[in-house]
């Protein structure tokens, strides 16, 4: 079967305007390969980055968690050299203090909940309020 589908007059055959469907997987196969390894460096990031902050610990998220919520800890720490530099450290102590106020935001959201239902149900029982959810409109026309 015969078709001409270019502007120009060639003409080609069905076959060669579709490719098969080995010639499909394969070409999925070589971008699924290749995204295999874009993301392999990727996944390996993190865990490089968190190794030094792990020490020798069997439970890797005690030691990180140690080393983040460690208020005892002073300033004048000898730092060894598996420990983390000071501008990790300063990350993480900003990263900390984010963490409480998020924390502060949400327990000051949860605690006034109960006001806030009582104002909105007071609101809902004034004679103003009664009187205005019995207006009724005149329907608007046109002019």
């Amino acid at each position: 079967m015969v078709l001409s589908d270019s502007p120009s007059g060639d003409k080609s055959t069905s076959a060669e305007a579709a490719p098969t469907a080995a010639a499909f997987v394969d070409t999925i196969m070589e971008r699924m390969a290749q995204q295999d390894a874009v993301q392999k460096p990727i996944n390996k990031q993190p865990a490089t980055i968190l190794a030094p902050l792990t020490g020798n610990s069997k439970d890797p998220a005690s030691t990180i968690r140690r080393q983040l919520f460690d208020t005892y800890r002073t300033a004048s720490a000898v730092q060894t050299p598996g420990s983390p530099d000071l501008t990790t450290v300063q990350e993480l102590t900003e990263l900390k203090q984010s963490l409480q106020d998020i924390r502060s935001k949400i327990h000051e959201g949860t605690s006034s909940a109960p006001l806030i239902e009582r104002v909105l149900a007071e609101t809902l029982r004034t004679p103003f309020t009664q009187r205005i959810t019995d207006v009724q409109f005149r329907p608007t026309e046109k002019i």
